[in-house]
This record gives C-alpha cells, structure tokens and sequence, in this order.
C-alpha cells in the first residue's frame, strides 16, 4: 500500500461503467490496486507523459452514488483535477455517434419548481475548470489524439454544455406542439437547457463534489454512443457503446498529457511570486514612534524615530 502523501496531486478519473472503466485503463502503462477502507475499489497507475498518478474510480450511473464517490476519492487523494470519463446520449443532430463531447458547462436538470403556474426551472450545475477547458481546446487543435482509437474515423470535438440527471433519456422527438401537450423530459430540456448538446447521469455529482472541495478543476469528457431519441438499440449498444468510450478515453489521455505544461505554468508563476515576496520583517526588527504628534526625524536599522511637532 503508498502511502496517501505519495499520491496527493494525482488526477481522479470517475468512470460508471466496466466499458468506460476499462477504456481508461487500457491508457494505463502500470496499474495497482488500492481500496478504501469503507471498501471502494480504486485503480491507480501511471500513464508516460503524465508526471501524477493518474486514480481510476468506477461509480454505477446516477448523480447521488457519483457524487459520494467522487468525495471520497477527492479526501483519500486530494487531487489536482476530477474528470468524468464515458458515454452519453446526443442531443443535437450535429453532433455525431462516436463524436466527443467536453462539457464547458453542467447543467443539473432536476432543479425546480411545480405550482399552478406550471413547472419553474432552478438550475444548478456550474462550468468547467478554466485551465482544464483550455487545455482541452489545446488538445483538439494540435493533438491527432483519436488516432490510438479510430484510425478508420476522425470524430470531431464539441466543447459544450451537457445536461445531467437521474433519467435514461431514450423517447421520439416531437414537435415543440406536441411537447407541450405531453409534457415530459423532452420538453423540460426543450424549454430551460436547450444549449446542451448531451444527456447523461453522473456529471451534476461529481462537479458538486468538487465544488465542495474548494472548487477543484473539473471537466467531463463524453463519447456520444446514441441519440437519446427512441433509436437506440440493444444490439447496437454492444457496438456503439465501446466505440464511444474508447474516443472519449483517447481524449481523455491526449489531455492528461497536455495538462502538465498548463500546471507548469502555474507552478512558474507561484515560484516567481515567492522569490518577489520578502516575507515578514525579522521579530528583532522595532518601530519606535516617539512624541505624540511627533513628524519623522530618521530611520536607523528599522527604527523609526521622530521629533516632536513646534506646537506640541
């Protein structure tokens, strides 16, 4: 067993299914195995070019179970970054099966009010990390990083908001008439999120779990397996679903790598701070003030003394 200290300032990656769990570890170079003492099972390892390990974690979908796991993962290693790694169903037609999406924002659809007048939406969630948005954007402008996955098909990166809650989403689109009428999950995201461009089940958690946690960077990374629009099918999943995980677990590593040169920048910037800041004065140092009123005669080796004013 390491020690905790020896894995602080690793980055946890939250999975929810066997395919996405083992899509990610498949990126890994060495892997062990560590296990909480309340029982949850973690996977760390480390992956080449990344100088942190890197802390697998596999929840089971729905947002309450994510968000307890991911707060535990975040006390047992107090990590630089969470990211949620997997599949979710499209919403929008031009975002394609296979494709990636990174979410810059998480809207938590669950949020709100029913009365007389209706339903109120509430809406809860937040952004990604901004160092870790633009390290994505990063990787998908100077990284062919689906080539460890899919030589044959080139998926394309959105980087835009997803929708997450505790329903599998998979009935027709209708017409917004026909939403009205029949009310429904649909017409919810119709009406209150309709920038999402992706639905799934964990990501609300875990950005609250690291919200909690004096706002730790998060950022959700999702390969589209179906179109969340009635289509989806049993034996498609058992193609489509590995698929997708396997361009989001490539996208996921490709910006694990790049991570280290965004955190270095940091790192450099602290450092240099530091070397500008004198720190306190030494405890021996005094300021002397003499005479009430008194105006500045003279500074000597930290001592300040004055003259007493012509009136005084």
């Amino acid at each position: 067993m390491v020690a905790r200290g020896e894995l602080q300032g690793g980055v946890v990656v939250v999975t929810t299914m066997e395919l996405e769990f083992r899509a990610m570890r498949d990126h890994l170079d060495s892997s062990s195995e560590d296990w909480h003492k309340a029982g949850t099972y973690f996977t760390r390892g480390q992956m080449k070019g990344v100088p942190w390990p890197v802390i697998l974690l596999i929840t089971g979908p729905g947002n309450v179970g994510t968000s307890a796991l991911a707060e535990r993962a975040i006390q047992s290693f107090e990590p630089r970054a969470l990211l949620v790694v997997g599949i979710a169903g499209g919403l929008k037609r031009d975002v394609k099966l296979g494709d990636v999406v990174v979410a810059d924002w998480v809207h938590s659809y669950h949020g709100g009010k029913e009365d007389g007048h209706g339903f109120s939406a509430r809406p809860r969630g937040g952004p990604a990390g901004h160092r870790l948005e633009q390290v994505a954007r990063a990787v998908n402008l100077t990284v062919p990083w689906w080539e460890s996955s899919s030589r044959d098909v080139r998926p394309e990166v959105h980087l835009k908001p997803i929708a997450s809650g505790d329903v599998v989403l998979n009935s027709p689109a209708r017409s917004l008439s026909e939403q009205l009428d029949r009310g429904g999950l649909r017409k919810l995201l119709k009406r209150h999120y309709n920038d999402a461009v992706a639905i799934e089940m964990e990501s609300a958690g875990a950005i609250k779990a690291a919200q909690l946690n004096d706002d730790l960077p998060f950022l959700a990374i999702r390969g589209i397996s179906d179109r969340a629009d009635g289509t989806k099918r049993g034996d498609e999943d058992q193609k489509l679903q590995p698929m997708a995980a396997a361009h989001a677990a490539a996208f996921a590593t490709a910006f694990l790598r790049k991570l280290p040169a965004a955190e270095a920048a940091r790192e450099q910037s602290r450092s240099a701070d530091a070397a500008l800041d004198p720190g306190p004065l030494p405890a021996a140092t005094q300021i002397v003030i003499g005479g009430q009123g008194g105006s500045v005669f003279a500074v000597q080796n930290g001592n300040i003394y004055t003259h007493p004013s012509v009136d005084s």
